[in-house]
């Protein structure tokens, strides 16, 4: 509002209107609730490609439907998706320490970090965890290692200059949650942290005499400053004297001073406190810089360690090797050849070795030839070295997980690896820590229900996109059984999102007839049924692959929506099956005739169209069930309409319930509504003929406002899909006349 006026003149001033926007939600994010062969277990990730199923969940199994329905939604243009991986009484596998405790023990046998798996169930057990300590004494690097693929690759993820400190800017917790597809990690609860300090590193031509005196700044738990001066000295001070002059009042406050333990000519000043923010820093003086003088400080070879570094995961013990002694009793290969190596029981890989003159040689032609063979992957950290004076040559995998080790073989039928000796050799196996402990009751499609709805896990199977705040579609792929569709369909119906259902396989009609109009599956207008199941090229196998339909359906409902609108059926000529390559079934024009009634929808191959959406009925759109959603479109276009509008008034709560809000309501309303009429979502020539929008005095009387309800009334006129197009044709047969 204006201040008040005191002059004359004329005064602007700008208000709000009171109106908010509408705007519309997605209509055809997709949630796909089935079996995986990885990825988090009961717990929804969005994706919005196929690297990202493919890199979380595992790609392509012959043992899960809904990778191929996944798959198929890509491939007709879907483009966001939920992932649900689902699994009975599943659990995850975690890192141990010795006494099977989940966390791993700091370098005092205090708990440090839990490693969990990402992978939930079995996928997650043998994930390799290894523990190196950096340069920095507060820090530390983590390599992991997953298990070999089917193709024999192992992911390797390298994570440097960790810190325990979770003001840190590479806090271990922060990073690797943040970048891992194999692992999660957690501090452990109750660590016990230590004390920071600073110890020099003595000049090596010892202390120097000085006749000013030196300056240098300590801070102590990153919070209290303590200006130091030292010296002169006439003669060369010892580590007592600048223990003594160090011992100020001052920095006795809040840190003590004593000769190193390790080093009795260093000095130790260590923080009085304990925890994350115990350190001591010490700072360049001027002009006479003590710290450069004396050696404190790590840039001038110090050692200055914070209270998070006794805190750290205790390294992990050495990668497997495979070593042969006395290496001189090997038979040098004359000429080139090709040996046959395995890392970490990985899949063999055929390395090329040249002729050579020394172990030396081979040793190195070894490393490069191994090394070249896989980059990116395990075999990048092998070595192989000759020590002439243990007469000794070891290969090394130069991974620390379970497993690891190295295994040298003959290349098929050429013997260069046992004519040269190489088959031999004693081996030992690297022992870091391994995830254990994941399991998961083998998924039994004769009784899917329990998979879906675990009666032990509220938020397990389906409810676990209770997490999600809008989808919009439902796909259990392959999932035909009466009582989940049914449960399927009611949750849909809570949470304004549509089922789109596959029938069961290998069914012909009359079965197929009689399964739609039998108790089950559901008889819900939030529900469609197509059929048949589609053939499609395996890109596993590369031959051909019966597919239920309901992947291959929603990406096609995703891209009517993105051309046309929801409100266009997603049947027709042009809502063609891409990837599609024939039919479990061919319905002809006689049985379409049959199925359509009973609202089942019929995918057909019309030539010159190919495989296409032929029907647009949902589940409540059978003829003997008259219903005011009897089609997709409609009842997609409503959910469509009620949870844009939920989402859109959340505005008006605890707003004054008052003829000002129900006019500010009945503007925002009806302007959204407006828009959808004008890109044809509705039927009727104008708005008035369209839609209406009612909230007014008429549906707010006293009893209820005094209740705090506040009652919006909308409705629109659906237009249906022209199901069946009717042409009279008059034929004139050359009658007299103008």
């Amino acid at each position: 509002m204006p201040t008040t006026p005191t002059a004359p003149g004329v005064y602007l001033y700008e208000i709000s209107s009171g109106v908010q926007a509408i705007s519309g939600v997605s209509t055809s994010t997709t949630a796909f609730v089935g079996v995986a062969t990885r990825g988090p277990m009961n717990t929804p990730w969005q994706i919005s490609g196929w690297g990202d199923y493919n890199t979380i969940f595992g790609g392509l199994s012959p043992s899960s439907e809904m990778s191929y329905a996944v798959w198929q939604f890509f491939q007709n243009l879907g483009s966001d998706a939920w992932i649900v991986r689902v699994g009975n009484n599943a659990t995850t596998a975690l890192s141990h320490d010795a006494a099977s405790n989940p966390w791993l023990d700091d370098i005092n046998g205090n708990p440090s970090l839990t490693f969990t798996a990402f992978d939930g169930g079995f996928a997650g057990n043998g994930v390799g965890v290894s523990i190196y300590f950096a340069t920095d004494p507060n820090r530390f690097n983590v390599v992991l290692t997953g298990t070999p693929d089917a193709s024999g690759n192992v992911a390797t993820e390298t994570y440097n200059g960790l810190s325990m400190n979770s003001r840190d800017g590479f806090y271990v917790e922060g990073v690797i949650n943040n970048q891992s597809s194999l692992v999660t990690v957690a501090r452990a609860a109750g660590i016990v942290f230590g004390s920071g300090s600073s110890t020099n590193l003595p000049p090596a031509a010892g202390y120097p005499i000085t006749t000013v005196a030196a300056t240098m700044t300590i801070v102590v738990d990153g919070a209290t400053s303590v200006p130091i001066s030292l010296g002169p000295w006439a003669s060369a001070p010892s580590a007592s004297d600048l223990v003594s002059d160090l011992s100020i009042v001052a920095l006795n406050a809040v840190a003590s001073v004593a000769i190193s333990t390790t080093n009795a000519n260093a000095v130790t000043i260590t923080s009085k406190t304990t925890g994350e923010t115990s350190s001591v820093v010490v700072l360049q003086g001027s002009p006479n810089d003590a710290a450069r003088l004396l050696g404190f400080g790590a840039a001038n070879g110090g050692v200055e360690i914070d209270g998070t570094a006794v805190t750290r995961p205790a390294p992990s013990p050495a990668s497997g090797t495979l070593t042969y002694h006395p290496a001189s009793s090997l038979t040098l290969p004359g000429t080139a050849g090709n040996i046959a190596v395995t890392l970490d029981g990985g899949r063999a890989v055929t390395i090329a070795v040249p002729a050579a003159a020394s172990l030396t040689a081979l040793a190195s032609n070894l490393q490069a030839a191994v090394q070249t063979a896989r980059p990116g992957v395990a075999y990048s950290a092998f070595t192989a070295v000759y020590d002439s004076g243990a007469d000794t040559l070891t290969l090394t995998s130069g991974t620390r997980a379970a497993g690891s080790g190295v295994t040298v073989a003959n290349a098929g039928t050429d013997t260069t690896a046992s004519a040269a000796g190489l088959t031999g050799g004693v081996a030992t196996v690297g022992l870091a820590q391994v995830l254990t402990g994941g399991m998961e009751t083998p998924f039994d499609p004769t009784n899917p229900y329990a998979t879906f709805f675990p009666p032990s896990n509220p938020k397990g199977g389906l409810y676990a996109l209770e997490d999600v705040q809008i989808f919009n579609i439902l796909v259990l792929a392959g999932i035909s059984d009466g009582a989940t569709l049914q449960d399927a369909a009611s949750y849909c119906e809570t949470r304004f999102a549509f089922l789109i259902m596959d029938p069961p396989p290998a069914y012909q009609p009359p079965a197929i007839e009689t399964y739609a109009t039998g108790p089950l599956p559901p008889k819900s207008d939030h529900a469609a049924l197509y059929y048949p199941y589609i053939d499609i090229t395996d890109p596993l196998t590369g031959s051909t692959r019966p597919t239920p339909p309901s992947g291959t359906m929603a990406g096609v409902y995703a891209a009517t929506d993105a051309t046309r609108g929801v409100w266009k059926a997603p049947a027709g000529t042009n809502a063609t099956l891409t990837g599609a390559i024939g039919l479990e079934y061919n319905v002809t024009d006689a049985e379409s005739a049959i199925l359509n009634p009973i609202a089942i929808n019929a995918i057909r191959n019309l030539t010159p169209y190919g495989i296409v959406s032929w029907g647009a009925r949902t589940m409540h759109g059978q003829d003997a069930n008259p219903s005011d959603y009897k089609y997709v479109p409609v009842r997609r276009l409503a959910l469509f309409i009620e949870q844009s509008l939920y989402q859109g008034t959340q505005w008006v709560v605890f707003e004054p319930n008052d003829a000002t809000l129900w006019g500010q309501v009945r503007l925002s309303v009806g302007s959204f509504m407006d828009s959808l009429f004008r890109q044809g979502a509705f039927a009727g020539a104008s708005p008035r003929d369209a839609y209406f929008v009612k909230c007014d005095a008429s549906t707010n009387p006293q009893s209820s406002t005094s209740l705090g309800v506040l009652n919006v009334v909308v409705g629109f006129a659906p237009v249906d899909p022209a199901e069946f197009v009717i042409i009279t044709i008059q034929q004139m047969t050359g009658q007299s006349g103008n």
